[in-house]
């Protein structure tokens, strides 16, 4: 016999074959020599898997996990911590749906070929749902609602996140006032439970300016790859573990007042819904969208130097396009030197831009005998301020006086309008108005005794 083998060329598609007898394709045949041939596999009896004991009803079954992810659903999460099971199933690489709870290998193709309708339809109550919350926040905006850092978490943080799919009530699941070696988290989202996922940081509205710094410390030094700051109308998703300043590593803004409804639900419900996190879709959406926006921010920060580079190497491909846009204006074409000397002398005579000088706009007070003995002039910008307000002028020494006399005027014809206009965002660098003076700079004030700063 020949030492040499290999599998036979027809498959077991032709019946009438001389080397392999026409054995059928799905058992493997090798042959020795075109009249002697030795089948392996199939000759011995495949032994039957032992039954396993479910740890929840005591039943006797084949496929334990297949048993336990249909039948004992609320316990999944419990038995999917399990090592051995994880271990099982990452060998054989299956990942499980989360709508018929069966185990597949390519679970976006079985989503999609399966589940398709059933999923758009569900995505799309979840997110009328949300959007319905949305409007409410809104309004509740608009109106001042919201004063204080608990009318915050009540009003609006909690709301979302029960429409999102999280047990609020649960307080393993969401945990408020997580403590972190004497400081503290206002909320925890937890999976599994009492492990932190996500940490949330509550402002009042318009504070949540210069409070990243101490969300970041925290999710940093205990693992947790993503963390949310809100104030209730301005939503910051950061991934903590990325690379780049504080700023850099900001997923997505959020502004509720400036986004349109559907958009603002679906940006919700794309990281903070309850089973995108547990699955781990959230957090690879937004490493997908941090991704993107650094990749942008390279490009623009690129795009610079590579013209400047190809400008100076005068790339053949630049010429010959230079050219060719020469031939069709003119009818006349250049040749590649003529175009690259052009490129050099547009480089050596480009100067930069010439920056104006400001103009001084002062008002100068005319020179008396005073100011002429002692040599000095006194400017100011403008002499006084006027405005008229329900068709009565006012008039005012500064632009200070002005606001406060405004302010005064708006107080007097409605009670309630400072405490309004408080708790609403307003001022890029600082607010206008404020109880106590130290709100007015929210974003240069840094907590105390912090050991982590």
């Amino acid at each position: 016999m020949s030492k040499k083998m290999e599998q036979c060329s027809c498959l077991g598609k032709n019946p009438d074959c001389f080397r392999c007898g026409g054995w059928g394709y799905r058992k493997k045949h090798i042959v020795a020599s075109p009249t002697k041939i030795r089948r392996i596999g199939g000759s011995k009896r495949a032994r039957k898997p032992r039954n396993k004991i479910c740890p929840y009803c005591t039943k006797k079954v084949r496929a334990i996990d297949l048993h336990v992810s249909k039948e004992h659903d609320d316990q999944w999460d419990e038995y999917f911590e399990r090592a051995e099971v994880k271990l099982r199933l990452e060998k054989n690489n299956l990942k499980r749906c989360q709508i018929c709870k069966i185990f597949v290998k390519n679970l976006d193709k079985h989503l999609r070929k399966k589940h398709g309708n059933e999923i758009s339809q569900s995505l799309k109550e979840r997110i009328m749902t949300i959007s319905n919350h949305v409007d409410k926040v809104k309004e509740d905006l608009r109106r001042g609602a919201f004063t204080s850092e608990a009318s915050v978490s009540q009003g609006i943080l909690l709301p979302f996140l029960h429409e999102l799919g999280w047990t609020i009530f649960d307080t393993s699941v969401v945990i408020p006032e997580y403590s972190l070696e004497g400081r503290r988290v206002d909320f925890a989202l937890c999976h599994p439970a009492k492990k932190p996922t996500v940490f949330i940081e509550v402002k009042k509205v318009g504070l949540a300016r210069g409070a990243d710094r101490q969300l970041f410390e925290y999710a940093f030094h205990y693992g947790v790859p993503m963390a949310i700051l809100t104030d209730g109308q301005e939503w910051s998703f950061y991934l903590p573990g990325e690379q780049g300043r504080y700023d850099e590593r900001r997923v997505y803004k959020l502004d509720l007042l400036e986004r349109s409804t559907e958009g603002a639900s679906r940006r919700l419900n794309r990281y903070l819904n309850y089973k995108s996190v547990c699955s781990g879709d959230a957090l690879k959406a937004a490493r997908s969208d941090y991704l993107n926006v650094a990749r942008g921010r390279e490009i623009e920060v690129t795009l610079h130097g590579a013209w400047t580079a190809l400008l100076e190497e005068r790339d053949s491909l630049l010429l010959d396009l230079l050219a060719d846009k020469v031939e069709d204006l003119c009818g006349y074409k250049p040749d590649l030197d003529t175009c690259s000397e052009f490129l050099e002398k547009k480089i050596n005579s480009s100067e930069p831009t010439k920056r104006l000088q400001p103009v001084d706009v002062s008002i100068k007070r005319p020179i008396n005998k005073c100011t002429k003995r002692f040599g000095t002039v006194l400017t100011r910008s403008v002499k006084h301020f006027t405005f008229t307000y329900k068709e009565v002028k006012y008039e005012a020494r500064s632009a200070r006086e002005v606001m406060t006399k405004v302010f005064q005027l708006l107080s007097e014809e409605d009670d309630g309008f400072l405490d309004r206009f408080i708790a609403l965002k307003h001022g890029k660098k600082r607010r206008y108005l404020s109880r106590e003076r130290s709100e007015l700079y929210p974003c240069f004030l840094q907590p105390k005794n912090d050991p982590l700063l």
